[in-house]
């Protein structure tokens, strides 16, 4: 209701290519490590900044450009959306986040406490609320679709839960043989 066909469009192209090229190893190592990576982009959030690079590298191709239909506002729009969301999803920006809403919340409490209620969205929570933030709550909807793996059924996260151990692992292992402090949860023999 609040968001643009656009906005929608950007939002599902952000989360499917949020971590296009990862290859298994976070943010901090790459920095540690002085990956080629962390510095092109200057040690701020290079995964997802990679990750953002790679979706425009390939729509920059006539064949693979998902983009091409729209205008150019309606490309720069996208394109805005696509980079915020994708490099909210690092989780450096996590708790700002969780600051972000708290204090959206506490400046529209009025508003957000008259919405509770309602069913139907009012006009004044769409305008003063969703539509003046909605880069914001797009960030946050990609985040949390991110992070959402202990929401899912149970044998499907533990099977998520494993994947990601067995990353953590095998950064760990490169840790240690690098002689770098051991990352938590990167440990196999703890």
């Amino acid at each position: 209701q609040w968001l643009t066909d656009v906005d929608q469009y950007a939002l599902l192209v952000a989360a499917f290519c949020h971590d296009l090229g990862h290859f298994g190893k976070t943010n901090p190592f790459l920095v540690e490590t002085r990956h080629e990576m962390a510095l092109r982009y200057n040690d701020k959030s290079p995964l997802e900044n990679m990750h953002c690079a790679k979706l425009f590298d390939i729509t920059s191709n006539a064949e693979t450009d998902i983009f091409k239909l729209t205008s150019k506002e309606n490309f720069k729009d996208a394109r805005k959306t696509c980079i915020a969301a994708i490099l909210h999803t690092d989780n450096v920006h996590h708790f700002d986040m969780i600051k972000e809403l708290n204090k959206l919340y506490e400046m529209e409490e009025s508003i957000c406490e008259a919405q509770a209620p309602e069913v139907a969205l009012t006009a004044r929570y769409k305008s003063d609320v969703l539509v003046r933030n909605k880069l914001k709550w797009m960030e946050l909807f990609l985040h949390l679709a991110d992070v959402s793996n202990p929401l899912k059924p149970f044998e499907i996260g533990k099977q998520w839960a494993w994947r990601v151990l067995e990353e953590f692992f095998a950064q760990g292992d490169e840790e240690k043989e690098l002689g770098l402090p051991i990352g938590m949860l990167n440990d196999r023999d703890k």
